[in-house]
């Protein structure tokens, strides 16, 4: 997909509810987009909120 935007959000034990209110923030902004989720703490819950096909989720947590 050729993307007019590409922006990440990188979390470490970050609050799910925060995280799944930047997601819709970021995808309501009207472009064609790619958004990199970088999880450094496998947050319980981060991959589920990450569910469009806009979103691209990297657990890195070594």
């Amino acid at each position: 997909m050729l993307c007019d935007v590409t922006a990440s959000i990188v979390i470490y034990r970050n609050d799910v509810h925060v995280l799944k209110r930047s997601i819709d923030s970021v995808l309501s902004i009207g472009f064609k987009l790619r958004l990199y989720v970088i999880d450094n703490s496998g947050t319980d819950g981060a991959r589920d909120v990450c569910n469009d096909n806009r979103i691209e989720y990297v657990l890195n947590d070594s």
